[in-house]
C-alpha cells in the first residue's frame, strides 16, 4: 500500500519528489506541481499549470518552459533531468562486480503501457530487432526494462523467451523508481527504444549513448477522457517534437554526439541541472 505525505500527490510519482529531497537536504513541503516525464508538444495539465492552487511548477527545460509560460503565469523553474538527482540502489563495488559478469549489456525500453492505456506492437519483430543489434555490435547481455503494466499484462514472455533479462524500475508509486532506473543506466553500455520518450534522455544524462529504433505503435485507450494523455495521437506540435528527437538518434554511435546532447538539452534541459 502506498501512503503519500506530499502536498500535490503526482510528486510522489516515480520517486521524483524523494530524490529531490535527498539530492538537496531538504525535508519540507514541495508547494509545486513537479511534471513527472517529459512532455512533447504545446499539451499542458491544467490542474498542475493553472488550477492546483500551488504557485509553481517544476519542468525539464527551454522548450517546457516556453509551452508552459504561454499557457501558465506560475512560477516555473527548470531543472533538467530527473534522473541526475538520482542515485544507485547498488555500491559501486556491487555495480564492477555485476558488469564483469554481464559483459557488455544493451539496455531496451519499449514502448510502454500505463494504468488505462495499452499498447500494442509486434514484440516478436521487436525481439527480431533487438537481436540483430546485439550481433551487430557485440553485445553480450540485454535488460528488457519494462513497466510494470506490461508485465501485468504477460508482455515480459517474449523477451524472457529470447534470452534476455527483464527488469523493472517498479510501480510509479515507488519512492526507489528513479533511483532503480539509474542503477539499470550504470549497469548498461547502451541503450535502445522504439518510440521517442523520457527514457532518451535520462540515457544521455547518464552518458549512455542510445538508438532508436521505429517500430509502429497502436494505443488502446479505455474512454476518450484518456486519449489527452496520449499527444501523438492529436497533438501536431508533439508529433514535429518527436520526430525532431528521433531523427538525431536513428543511426548507432558509439558515443552520444554533439548534436544528440544539443536536441536533449532543449527538451530534457541538461544546462539547467542545479548543482
Amino acid at each position: 500500500k502506498h501512503i503519500c505525505k506530499e502536498e500535490y500527490r503526482a510528486n510522489a510519482f516515480y520517486g521524483i519528489a524523494s530524490c529531490l529531497r535527498s539530492y538537496s537536504g531538504y525535508s519540507g513541503e514541495i508547494d509545486a506541481c513537479i511534471e513527472h516525464g517529459v512532455y512533447f508538444g504545446d499539451y499542458v495539465n491544467d490542474e498542475e499549470c493553472k488550477t492546483s492552487g500551488f504557485p509553481a511548477v517544476f519542468t525539464f527545460g527551454a522548450k517546457r518552459f516556453g509551452h508552459l509560460r504561454s499557457k501558465s503565469q506560475k512560477l516555473i523553474f527548470t531543472i533538467g533531468p530527473y534522473i541526475h538527482y538520482a542515485h544507485d540502489l547498488l555500491e559501486p563495488s556491487e555495480i564492477k562486480q555485476l558488469k564483469e559478469r554481464w559483459g557488455k549489456t544493451l539496455l531496451v525500453f519499449p514502448t510502454h503501457s500505463v494504468d488505462r492505456i495499452s499498447v500494442e506492437m509486434n514484440s516478436h519483430r521487436l525481439v527480431e530487432k533487438i537481436e540483430s543489434f546485439k550481433q551487430d555490435h557485440y553485445f553480450k547481455t540485454v535488460f528488457v526494462c519494462l513497466y510494470y503494466r506490461d508485465i501485468e499484462l504477460g508482455r515480459d514472455k517474449e523477451y524472457l523467451k529470447a534470452g534476455y533479462k527483464v527488469v523493472s524500475a517498479g510501480r510509479r508509486e515507488d519512492k526507489d523508481f528513479l533511483n532503480r532506473l539509474h542503477t539499470f543506466f550504470s549497469l548498461a553500455d547502451y541503450s535502445i527504444s522504439n518510440n521517442v520518450g523520457t527514457h532518451i534522455g535520462y540515457s544521455v544524462a547518464m552518458n549512455v549513448p542510445h538508438t532508436v529504433i521505429p517500430e509502429d505503435v497502436i494505443y488502446n485507450v479505455d474512454s476518450k477522457l484518456e486519449e489527452k494523455h496520449v499527444t501523438t495521437l492529436h497533438n501536431d506540435t508533439a508529433v514535429i517534437e518527436k520526430k525532431q528527437v528521433r531523427n538525431v538518434f536513428l543511426e548507432y554511435s558509439e558515443t552520444i554526439t554533439e548534436i544528440q546532447k544539443r536536441i536533449c538539452n532543449v527538451y530534457w534541459g541538461n544546462s539547467c541541472i542545479r548543482k
